[in-house]
């Protein structure tokens, strides 16, 4: 055992709480250290998962204008074609009525009035950009 000085014995109460203070205080500042480090691995593994999320979101946005893209490009291809077709029958519409005269008292009958208002309303939804047709397919 160590020997105490005569000087230092009535202070030895103080001294051993000292102590015990100081060790305690060590043990709290390792606590917190360790606390510390894993608020900070937690933050980093948070921030790793909203990384991954962001990453899946913009692969999904690209996947999505690629699709748009797609779309755009048929709708352009099918509007050409509509632009062909349009003027194909305006063509030929010209040249009937040029060529065959309707006579002066004649009038549409019922049937008629409806296919010709169905062919307008067709091309009117078609010129607003409105889908035209039957909702479902036909079976054929």
């Amino acid at each position: 055992m160590i020997p105490i000085p005569s000087w230092l014995a009535p202070y030895m109460g103080l001294v051993k709480v000292a102590a015990l203070l100081a060790i305690f205080g060590a043990g709290m500042w390792f606590e917190a250290q360790i606390k510390d480090t894993q608020i900070a691995n937690d933050k980093a593994d948070r921030m790793e998962q909203i990384a991954a999320s962001a990453t899946d979101a913009l692969a999904q946005f690209q996947h999505d204008a690629k699709l748009i893209n797609g779309a755009a490009a048929s709708f352009t291809a099918l509007q050409s074609d509509n632009d062909v077709k349009f003027a194909r029958i305006e063509t030929e519409l010209r040249n009937v009525f040029k060529s065959h005269p309707l006579p002066a008292d004649c009038r549409p009958d019922d049937g008629r009035v409806r296919s010709l208002s169905a062919a307008i309303s067709a091309t009117n939804d078609t010129a607003a950009g409105r889908r035209t047709g039957p909702a479902v397919p036909a079976n054929n």
